[in-house]
């Protein structure tokens, strides 16, 4: 009998590069390599080939982006017959974040998945254009933002994969 092997997909949204970070950031914690795929890029969904399917957001103008929101609503029922992981990036704390969380992914995906995090978030003002740059200066002067992934919430999201995977009998494929 061969070794089970598990599949996995991370499909991203990221505007700016942050949640694709996030993603190539778990992906190294992972037990070996999984298909990082962004959702702007996904011409078809082909989710029957993944055993867990990680959906990775990130919040812009208070909102994750309309490709990942349109996606999860097309692939709702397939995502709930898989195991799944979420997670956001922001640049919100506590329960600021958690609320953004809950406001973004469907109770139903919440309340199925194995594994949720929140990853922080990170502002690279050289990458947005003039408005952008004057929405985060008035934002910033109204609050204190944190700036940063959050290294270990990364690596606790990962390892609670990695523990499942090894429960499913195998390592993780390289797809």
């Amino acid at each position: 009998m061969g070794v089970l092997t598990v599949r996995v997909a991370i499909i991203f949204g990221s505007r700016h590069g942050t949640t694709e970070a996030a993603a190539c950031n778990l992906q190294k914690r992972l037990q070996e390599h999984v298909e990082i795929i962004s959702v702007d890029h996904l011409e078809t969904a082909d989710l029957k080939r993944f055993d867990l399917v990680i959906l990775g957001a990130s919040i812009y103008m208070g909102h994750i982006q309309a490709a990942m929101k349109e996606f999860i609503e097309r692939h709702l029922k397939v995502l709930l017959s898989k195991q799944v992981g979420l997670y956001l990036c922001c640049m919100l704390e506590g329960e600021m974040a958690d609320k953004q969380f809950e406001q973004e992914y469907p109770q139903t995906l919440r309340d199925h998945a194995l594994v949720t995090g929140v990853f922080g978030g990170e502002i690279h003002k050289e990458k947005l254009d003039e408005f952008d740059r004057l929405i985060i200066d008035i934002v910033e002067g109204e609050s204190a933002l944190s700036s940063g992934l959050l290294d270990e919430e990364i690596r606790v999201f990962a390892d609670v994969i990695n523990l499942w995977s090894q429960k499913e009998g195998g390592a993780i494929e390289n797809v």
